[in-house]
């Protein structure tokens, strides 16, 4: 139950994001997109008028001999060069605004609140059953990849774990599949229930189901006075809370991790994990992550690739070349996973993210690559709070469920592991085990926090004995 103080203090920030929505509303009725389109053909209309080829639209010119040939042909081609812009122009300039989205979340959840732009990228992971929609999240030069899930029925309908941005480019790929009847928001964490709200409005006679002990950061709003709705609440199993039959009971089967965590007093333990039982496909948020060697230059863009490139900032960005944008990519996913990375240390005239890099970042970006391991951030700061509630959820999931492959919410999806390979990953909570150490050095800022936390009222709980 909300006090008529948080009543009041939930209305009046409900009532500045709707006075936020309808300004931003007005300012996007001018795509960005239809800027570049004119950009690309002023450029072309330059082209035209130049002679930097030795193409010359006078009569006199006469070059070689050949007389009226060379400038007709020049002509020609020109003539069809601005054609092709013009033809492509609309495309870019839709393509553009396909990608474009508005957020209508209060102020103080920025950056995940408000306009932002979005390429929308479609994997099938199981044929003609789960696809997943991916796009970059971005915080000024950083971005890691997040995704939402979508599984195809028997009935034919999509069940949508996790929207994404609500761009038109995600919602013309998510149609094509089927149509949406179940919106799962499977955490409490905001950049992946955020945009449910606008999924929702797209799609008004799908419904909402969420995870129990639901939280939001920095201010806790219920959820409906979000936006989203709530048709049913995620429980063990094939069942809601209430008591009756998840609507998907026959193909997907949920494990429940929803601890309050009040012991610890920190924020609450949730997620949910779904079992797809056909495909023996284990679909999770944040319980583990795989970070690809590679690049993914469709999603993530490349001139903030070439900008983090240089060892020292302060110049003009990289060469584009593959060895550039793998430093930047090996550079954005360190930053992502420590936050302070052993190999870097703040430019003494830069800003936030400009950094100095010292040799063999590139090497301990190597050895983190392509291995399966549980987020430094949720390591330290969240499932350290309560370990043995996490490896009571871990072992159900692997006693019950013989999955194949993880579709987690970031980077590399699917990750082939089995069960045992994925209950290795929380090794570093159980006592008595050794799990692959990650880096001290890497991780000091993360454990020194962590460190200030267990001081300071939020402790973390002994670690799980063996069974």
């Amino acid at each position: 139950m909300v006090s008529s103080s948080s009543s009041s203090a939930a209305a009046s920030a409900a009532a500045a994001a709707a006075a936020r929505c309808s300004a931003h509303r007005m300012m996007t009725s001018t795509s960005h997109g239809h800027l570049q389109a004119t950009s690309r053909l002023e450029g072309v209309t330059n082209d035209f008028t130049s002679d930097d080829d030795g193409g010359d639209f006078s009569p006199n010119h006469d070059e070689d001999g050949l007389g009226s040939v060379l400038p007709r042909r020049s002509l020609v081609l020109r003539i069809a060069s601005i054609a092709s812009a013009l033809a492509a122009a609309p495309l870019a300039a839709q393509a553009a605004e396909d990608r474009t989205f508005f957020a209508c979340w209060p102020p103080f959840y920025d950056p995940i609140c408000g306009i932002g732009t979005r390429t929308t990228v479609r994997n099938e992971l199981v044929p003609n059953k789960i696809w997943d929609f991916t796009q970059a999240q971005t915080i000024g030069p950083i971005s890691a990849t997040i995704r939402s899930v979508a599984v195809k029925l028997n009935d034919g309908s999509v069940w949508l774990q996790n929207p994404v941005a609500p761009t038109e480019e995600f919602f013309k790929l998510l149609d094509e599949i089927g149509p949406v009847k179940h919106i799962v928001i499977s955490t409490y964490a905001i950049e992946h229930k955020a945009y449910a709200a606008d999924v929702h409005k797209k799609y008004p006679s799908a419904k909402v189901y969420v995870t129990p002990k639901q939280k939001t950061v920095p201010l806790d709003l219920p959820l409906p006075l979000l936006g989203i709705p709530v048709d049913g609440i995620l429980d063990e199993g094939e069942t809601l809370v209430d008591g009756t039959k998840a609507p998907w009971a026959n193909e997907l089967d949920c494990a429940i991790l929803a601890y309050d965590n009040k012991e610890a007093g920190a924020v609450p333990i949730v997620e949910a994990a779904f079992f797809h039982k056909q495909s023996k496909s284990l679909i999770v948020t944040d319980a583990v992550e795989r970070i690809q060697r590679q690049p993914p230059t469709d999603i993530v863009r490349t001139d903030l690739l070439l900008g983090l490139a240089p060892d020292i900032p302060g110049g003009p960005p990289a060469e584009d070349t593959p060895e550039n944008r793998l430093r930047g990519w090996a550079k954005m996913c360190l930053l992502v996973q420590f936050f302070q990375p052993s190999k870097s240390s703040p430019s003494k005239e830069g800003s936030t993210f400009e950094l100095e890099w010292r040799d063999g970042y590139l090497e301990d970006f190597d050895n983190l690559a392509e291995t399966t391991f549980v987020a430094p951030i949720v390591r330290y700061l969240v499932y350290s709070k309560n370990p043995s509630a996490v490896i009571d959820w871990v072992d159900r999931i692997t006693t019950r469920y013989d999955f194949e492959q993880v579709i987690p919410a970031h980077y590399t999806a699917p990750i082939p592991i089995n069960r045992e390979e994925f209950s290795r990953c929380f090794d570093f909570l159980r006592e008595g085990k050794t799990p692959p150490p990650l880096p001290d050095a890497d991780t000091k800022l993360l454990r020194d926090g962590n460190e200030f936390l267990s001081k300071n009222g939020q402790p973390d709980l002994p670690l799980a004995r063996s069974a």
